[in-house]
């Protein structure tokens, strides 16, 4: 639901968000508030009656507190999606449940940054076998960050990215590898969706190919989201001296534009991508192709690595070490303390993915550094669900949605 992607298909629930049709009682507009007071129910429950049960004390701790951040995480989703939502601690009666009122959003969030501090003390910095995946310290503090962040507590903010980064995470080496299957749980990896094929599958994936990779070609690059990936120089491609060329405007871009994007003429998947000519497959007038010319490459880079790219087993990433590291830059900048960190931070985001530096003689002043952090938060984590927050919160919504 943003400038990011077009969806073209009206069931899959975006479409009448996108062009502003949707009503209170579409399942557009629902479809995340029961879900998220069910999973919000559970978690009472749970945390209301695990005293009862014999069993060692510090690992009850510890799922009390995993507990209470996949509460703490609902109302944190219910509040940027809504606003003020009804704020629950306790299981209530149907009497209860007839009478209540809604929360401020102010005080709902309140709850939640104070939930996710009290209880990242009990969680583990990390896991090892069959427990990697469960929430641990780093995923309770970056989630606090996120959402310090986007309430402008940045002096708070800059307290607890610090946090993070001193636990031990790290860039992984490849951004093209990142998403991969094999390279799962790696050490920038702090919160995920765990999946599993068969079991608990990942159907999540065939909606992003075309009809000629075995795909619905569902969500689709605009455009817009092209153009805001740099030359491979540092430059932005309106720039003077870019090295940009309209005949061949992929050629020696950002990295992370063909790690993330199939684009026209690209070689993917033993063949290259054609959505221009009318007798290619991948048409973009086809059916099930991508209506944008574009398709989403992040997640499906390889589909060799995958039986069915509609039963896998691929985690889903929700917050990543890159975040923290730009999350602390950006909350930095808003304060004015623009010092060597903040440009070691984007300097180390830009690299691993084969950037240059920031160049600090373009890129000195607030104003600058504001829109440099922008542009990298929306290619490093193109496609990733950050990008409709983030225009809400930076409030340009009225400038992207041409």
């Amino acid at each position: 639901v943003s400038d990011n992607p077009y969806s073209q298909y009206y069931w899959e629930v975006y479409t009448s968000l996108g062009n502003g049709s949707a009503s209170p009682s579409d399942p557009d507009v629902t479809d995340r508030w029961s879900p998220a007071y069910s999973a919000i129910q559970k978690c009472h429950w749970f945390l209301q009656n695990v005293d009862q049960t014999p069993m060692d004390e510090a690992k009850k701790t510890q799922m009390k507190a995993e507990a209470r951040f996949l509460r703490a995480y609902q109302y944190y989703t219910l509040t940027q999606l809504y606003g003020d939502v009804p704020l629950t601690t306790k299981t209530l009666s149907q009497e209860e449940r007839n009478v209540i009122n809604k929360t401020s959003i102010t005080e709902v969030q309140q709850f939640v940054l104070d939930e996710l501090g009290a209880i990242a003390p009990e969680l583990p910095v990390s896991y090892s076998g069959s427990e990697v995946g469960k929430i641990t310290r780093g995923a309770a503090l970056s989630l606090k960050a996120r959402l310090e962040l986007y309430t402008a507590r940045y002096a708070d903010c800059i307290t607890t990215s610090e946090q993070i980064m001193a636990l031990g995470y790290s860039l992984f080496s490849s951004y093209a590898d990142l998403f991969r299957i094999q390279n799962e749980n790696n050490r920038e990896v702090i919160l995920d969706i765990q999946y599993r094929a068969n079991d608990y599958p990942n159907k999540n994936l065939g909606v992003m190919p075309s009809s000629t990779f075995g795909g619905w070609g569902s969500l689709c690059p605009t455009q817009a989201l092209v153009d805001s990936y740099e030359m491979n120089n540092g430059k932005t491609i309106a720039e003077l001296n870019s090295g940009y060329d309209e005949k061949e405007p992929y050629k020696n871009r950002d990295p992370r534009l063909s790690a993330s994007i199939v684009f026209p003429g690209q070689l993917y998947e033993g063949k290259y991508y054609n959505p221009i000519e009318r007798s290619s497959g991948d048409y973009y007038n086809g059916s099930n192709n991508s209506k944008t010319g574009y398709l989403y490459k992040k997640y499906t880079s390889n589909l060799s690595d995958y039986d069915d790219i509609w039963n896998t087993g691929l985690n889903m990433i929700v917050i990543r070490y890159a975040e923290v590291l730009l999350t602390y830059a950006e909350a930095k900048i808003e304060t004015g303390a623009i010092d060597n960190s903040v440009y070691d931070a984007i300097d180390a985001v830009r690299q691993r993915a084969g950037m240059p530096k920031v160049d600090r003689s373009v890129y000195a002043g607030q104003t600058a550094m504001r829109e440099l952090v922008r542009r990298e938060r929306r290619v490093e984590f193109a496609l990733e669900g950050l990008r409709w927050f983030d225009i809400k919160r930076w409030k340009i919504g009225p400038q992207v949605r041409e």
